[in-house]
């Protein structure tokens, strides 16, 4: 079991405590790394793959278009300058790199490219070849992150001709990758699943073009304020009452709250005061919320319940409202919130036995793991109490919508 990525989280996530292995870019050396929790040394293929120095073999040439029809890209997409995209400069083909080969800041915006993917795809055909994936009797699993669409989502949004050149040119990456792998195992014995990790809310400025007039951008930096200031005028002599936030989620500095006597409760009944008056907040979660299995009629709550692991989680977890947009950038969009557009993936699976067809019945990323154990004949692997096995691709159950 392998996982390969730009991103840390998602090759270590994806191959599981017990991968053989799982490589990742840092940009700091503009090269892939691994763990010593896989291995006591990087393996020697690591080293002559980074000695070829692909990152920067990149650079002077922009980014430029895989087509040069524009108004295909116009058809599928939209124009290309539109407001709202990334910092409201860098909007428009060709994009030039930034900052130059051997800098943290190229490697870093190298993510903000298709040149990542191609990154990816590179380092994951090495890792199939040294470690024989696919060359012996028993099943192995190669997990590829391709991550350039989100980086680029966040950037210019989902509709961009930026991310429309990006799924064009991860479409031929991808054609690649599962060429190679039937090559080493065989079609008939690769099993291919497509998933992603989250959808993303478009520009606020592209929604409220298509008419939805409820989008709209707000600044993170006057939302927290708001909380600062109702902190300073309800417990003027407490200062530093937020030890920490992460988006909109507060974490109180409890050790403050009880240095000036207060009580817990009434520091996260004003915060939540503060927040919703803000307009850009829907509900305000505490953990005395989410610990509680209390039945609610807020429709979302057991989405917070979910993800919410008391040692690690902030204190207040913050439902923004629909179509909003929180951030201090300028331009650009993100993720994260309970609504169906953050939430909302494909998965594919592809294989000789899998029955073709497009089923609606609910399903999600979780039900893959134990959908891949019971085609792998691992018949007692743990199904978690939201997940199901995906019987329409084995071939038992649920009706095609389409083919």
């Amino acid at each position: 079991v392998v996982g390969v990525s730009m991103k840390d989280r998602s090759a270590i996530l994806l191959a599981g405590h017990r991968g053989d292995a799982a490589y990742w870019f840092e940009n700091a050396c503009g090269c892939f790394i691994t763990s010593s929790y896989y291995m006591a040394q990087p393996p020697a293929w690591l080293a002559q793959f980074n000695s070829r120095k692909l990152a920067d073999g990149y650079f002077p040439a922009p980014w430029t278009k895989l087509y040069p029809d524009n108004s295909l890209y116009v058809k599928y997409s939209r124009e290309d300058d539109f407001p709202g995209e990334w910092d409201l400069k860098d909007t428009t083909f060709p994009h030039q790199h930034r900052g130059h080969p051997g800098q943290a800041a190229y490697y870093e915006n190298l993510r903000r490219t298709p040149f990542a993917d191609e990154l990816v795809l590179q380092a994951a055909l090495e890792a199939m070849n040294f470690h024989d994936l696919g060359a012996r009797s028993a099943p192995d699993v190669l997990a590829v992150g391709f991550s350039a669409g989100d980086v680029i989502g966040h950037t210019y949004g989902p509709f961009s001709q930026e991310e429309m050149d990006n799924y064009l040119r991860l479409d031929l990456a991808l054609g690649k990758l599962i060429e190679a792998a039937e090559a080493r195992a065989g079609a008939e014995n690769t099993l291919v699943i497509l998933a992603a990790d989250h959808g993303v809310l478009p520009l606020v400025e592209w929604l409220r073009h298509e008419g939805n007039k409820a989008a709209k951008r707000v600044s993170l930096n006057a939302v927290i304020g708001a909380v600062q200031a109702a902190f300073r005028e309800r417990f003027p002599g407490a200062p530093d009452l937020i030890a920490d936030t992460e988006g909109l989620n507060i974490t109180l500095n409890l050790e403050a709250i009880q240095k000036a006597g207060l009580r817990r409760s009434d520091v996260e009944q004003t915060a939540t005061r503060a927040l919703l008056s803000t307009g850009a907040v829907a509900a305000v979660y505490t953990q005395a919320d989410l610990l509680s299995d209390k039945p609610s009629n807020d429709p979302y709550i057991w989405l917070f319940r979910n993800s919410f692991f008391q040692s690690r989680s902030p204190h207040l977890l913050v439902r923004v409202k629909e179509y909003y947009y929180v951030s201090n950038m300028p331009g650009g969009t993100g993720h994260g919130t309970v609504y169906d557009y953050d939430r909302h993936v494909p998965i594919v699976f592809m294989e000789a036995g899998i029955r073709p067809g497009r089923y609606s019945a609910p399903a999600g990323p979780e039900d893959i793991a134990p959908t891949l154990a019971r085609m792998l004949g691992i018949h007692d692997y743990p199904i978690e109490r939201d997940a199901r096995l995906l019987t329409e691709v084995l071939g038992g159950g649920g009706q095609p919508t389409g083919r």
